[in-house]
């Protein structure tokens, strides 16, 4: 739940940041997932949450966000290249479209890869590739992601990969997620 401390700020920002005052009851629901939010896009208004606030790992999920950072940050037309980093982590059975080291796409075909196929290799690439093209790294692109969630709303999130691989130090609030996701759907080439 939102610590007692965040809540208090609720009014400040609930008409730009759809802050969740409790959990609305909403007992006609199916969902049955742990955890979820669902905010109005143009009037701001939460429609459902369950446990927004809970952290939780969020596996591909966190692939919106790096879509995010790659459309603010380059253009559909640069270069996407697959490093040894880009594919060497993978192990049997992650998610892949089978790219290679040393292949090159453009980042539009990349970031295609990433949502549509949830190409773990891709969705690194993309990371590296914009923060090299930035004239920065991947470590560049993981902050960027950190900082643009946090710029957005987020408060229960720390991201530390671009694909949502499990690690201990990476996780994200459905709250958090619906903020970064709205914010997505404003960009016409998502």
């Amino acid at each position: 739940g939102v610590s007692e401390g965040s809540a208090s700020l609720a009014p400040l920002f609930a008409s730009d940041l759809c802050v969740i005052d409790g959990e609305p009851a909403d007992d006609s629901t199916e969902f049955t997932g742990e955890a979820g939010a669902v905010f109005g896009i143009t009037d701001q208004q939460v429609i459902y949450s369950k446990n927004a606030y809970k952290q939780l790992y969020p596996a591909s999920i966190t692939k919106v966000l790096t879509a995010l950072v790659a459309l603010e940050n380059g253009q559909l037309e640069d270069p996407v290249t697959f490093s040894h980093d880009s594919v060497a982590f993978l192990q049997p059975g992650d998610s892949s479209v089978g790219l290679k080291e040393g292949n090159q796409i453009s980042l539009e075909q990349a970031l295609h890869a990433t949502l549509l196929a949830s190409a773990n290799e891709a969705a690194y690439a993309v990371g590296e590739s914009v923060g090299i093209n930035a004239g920065h790294d991947y470590s560049w692109f993981l902050e960027q992601m950190n900082i643009r969630c946090r710029e957005l709303g987020g408060e229960n999130s720390n991201f530390a990969n671009t694909n949502g691989l499990h690690d201990e130090n990476h996780y994200t609030c459905a709250r958090d997620m619906a903020l970064i996701g709205r914010e997505l759907f404003k960009h016409p080439d998502f």
